[in-house]
């Protein structure tokens, strides 16, 4: 009778924790490769001196997020992803491979940006900030 007790105990207990795990919500997104910078690209974290005093990466919520979209014919397109709304539109040039200029409808001048990061999954876009370099991290979706 103990051996069955005990034996019904784990079984409780491991059938407890099994139900009890949160499944993980797929993402509103696909995920996919980009070859260079061209393709779209969705925040999923930033780096802020000013905000991160303990010197970590934050999360970015969805409602938060924004999408990147480089094209081959050097367009550029900054939109909310949740809303869609365009908030920067125009153009880009590389002039060196670890160098981005935006000539974008929401700046008055061109703002030059430097690529912290580039493979096919991941894009670290960094600038300087007020207290330090600023990074932004992105992740290729379809």
């Amino acid at each position: 009778m103990k051996l069955n007790l005990k034996s019904l105990s784990l079984i409780f207990i491991m059938s407890f924790l099994f139900l009890s795990c949160k499944k993980e919500d797929s993402l509103p997104y696909d995920l996919t490769q980009n070859n260079g910078i061209v393709g779209k690209w969705i925040n999923i974290g930033n780096y802020d001196p000013y905000d991160s005093y303990n010197e970590k990466w934050s999360k970015v919520s969805l409602k938060c997020t924004e999408e990147l979209e480089f094209s081959d014919d050097n367009s550029y397109i900054k939109r909310g992803f949740e809303d869609r709304k365009t908030y920067c539109s125009g153009n880009y040039s590389q002039s060196k491979p670890d160098t981005v200029l935006l000539d974008v409808n929401c700046q008055t001048h061109p703002i030059e940006t430097r690529i912290g990061e580039l493979t096919e999954t991941i894009l670290i876009m960094e600038y300087q900030g007020r207290h330090g370099i600023v990074r932004r991290k992105y992740r290729a979706i379809k």
